[in-house]
C-alpha cells in the first residue's frame, strides 16, 4: 500500500481470495479485491499500515495469521483493529485466500499500547 502498487497487493492473494469487514452487529461486508487493488494505485494519499503482534500458526500448506493493525492516512492515525489471514501456500509462495479485519470502535492509542510489542 505504501508503495501505491495495486498490481503486486493484488499478486499477494489467490485468484477466488475473500475481502472481508467484521462490522459491529454481526454484518460482514464483502469488498471487491480488484477496486481495492485500484484504489491503492490510484490514491494520492500516503497509506500506512503497521501490525503489531503478529501470530501465525502452520500446518502443512495452510496457515493462519491474527494481527493488530493501526492504520495511519497521510501521516495521521486514521482507525486500528485486527486482521485475520488464512494463507494457502500455492507451489513455492504463500497466498493469502481470505482476509477479514475489524475496526476497533474505542481508543487506538490505548489498543496500541495493549498490543505493542517493541516496548
Amino acid at each position: 500500500m505504501r508503495a501505491h502498487d495495486g498490481e503486486r497487493l493484488a499478486a499477494q492473494f489467490t485468484n477466488s481470495a475473500l475481502l472481508q469487514r467484521a462490522e459491529p452487529g454481526g454484518n460482514i461486508k464483502s469488498n471487491d479485491l480488484s477496486q481495492f487493488a485500484g484504489f491503492v494505485s490510484q490514491t494520492d494519499k500516503h497509506l500506512d499500515e503497521k501490525l503489531l503482534a503478529v501470530t501465525v500458526q502452520q500446518s502443512d500448506n495452510l496457515a493462519a495469521v491474527w494481527t493488530p493493525y493501526v492504520f495511519y492516512l497521510d501521516g495521521k492515525l486514521s482507525h486500528c483493529g485486527v486482521n485475520s489471514f488464512q494463507l494457502v501456500k500455492t507451489g513455492p509462495d504463500w497466498k493469502i485466500h481470505n482476509l477479514i479485519d475489524n475496526v476497533h470502535g474505542d481508543d487506538c492509542e490505548q489498543f496500541i499500547k495493549q498490543y505493542r510489542t517493541d516496548g
